[in-house]
């Protein structure tokens, strides 16, 4: 698919004046070959500018012919979630990404909550704070992200998938793959040392054969805080049981930390497909 863009696109946020403007030359192409085009990374300079850059882009396929064309989409998601990805990597990356973020929310006066999730926070600064469609595009987004979807690979999971909506309809369904309740609550807690226990009564009840497996010790509280040991379990059902018991309530919390803890790197990327024949000088002055 080919489509020429032939008009000068002027980015205007209400009320403010130092936003750049793209001007695409009248003999610029943009091609999206969905069978031939391979995923290479842009190098991103300036994340505030990726950021304009993006919300550009999907301004151009928002009220051009996006109804018939979702290569665009994909490709400007592809962009989001690249994004997004790199802010596993680099600290640095990710405090200027999420300060773009954060400039463009004051300034465009988009109501983002900073702290939601940040895939969530990066498809409300490109699509606008719209409730309805950054669920969709996030959540589809985070699917891929839950399914180990590679950057370059991403436009062809949303195709396989039947498109954005299927792949958030599908989690919403149950379609998504079921998480490892158990082995999540064993990475969880795998480093965590309540109490050490060294008694024979306790010892005697263990196989001595299940070194490094996990044990259920049911005990009843006493005063102060004392736990009265009644009784070993070393089931694999029951201790699963369990473990799964402790994934359902600490689950929200184990993403929170996650999300605040996360380092990441992101700041400063697309330049790439429609951004090819946009004038860079432009917008390094605007920046």
């Amino acid at each position: 698919m080919t489509t020429t863009l032939e008009t000068t696109v002027n980015f205007n946020i209400a009320e403010i004046a130092a936003m750049p403007s793209i001007t695409v030359p009248a003999n610029a192409t943009v091609s999206v070959d969905a069978g031939e085009a391979e995923w290479v990374a842009p190098v991103i300079s300036n994340a505030y500018n990726t950021i304009v850059s993006l919300v550009a882009d999907q301004e151009i396929w928002l009220n051009g012919v996006h109804r018939t064309a979702n290569e665009q989409l994909y490709v400007i998601l592809q962009r989001c979630y690249h994004l997004y990805s790199l802010m596993a990597s680099d600290k640095d990356q990710n405090e200027k990404l999420k300060a773009a973020i954060e400039r463009h929310n004051i300034e465009r006066n988009l109501g983002i909550d900073t702290k939601s999730h940040t895939m969530t926070n990066i498809i409300k600064v490109v699509f606008g704070a719209d409730r309805r469609r950054a669920s969709s595009y996030s959540s589809a987004l985070r699917v891929a992200l839950a399914q180990k979807v590679k950057v370059q690979d991403l436009p062809q999971f949303l195709r396989d998938a039947g498109g954005v909506e299927e792949v958030r309809r599908k989690q919403t369904n149950g379609g998504a793959p079921k998480v490892d309740k158990v082995g999540a609550a064993v990475r969880q807690i795998a480093h965590v040392n309540l109490a050490v226990i060294d008694e024979e009564a306790i010892s005697s009840k263990l196989d001595c054969g299940a070194i490094g497996k996990h044990v259920i010790l049911v005990a009843t509280q006493d005063v102060n805080g004392t736990l009265i040991i009644n009784s070993v379990v070393q089931t694999e059902g029951v201790t699963n049981a369990v473990l799964t018991a402790i994934y359902n309530a600490e689950h929200k919390t184990w993403t929170k930390k996650a999300d605040e803890e996360q380092p990441a790197s992101e700041a400063d990327e697309l330049d790439a497909l429609i951004n090819a024949a946009v004038n860079d000088t432009d917008f390094a002055a605007a920046a």
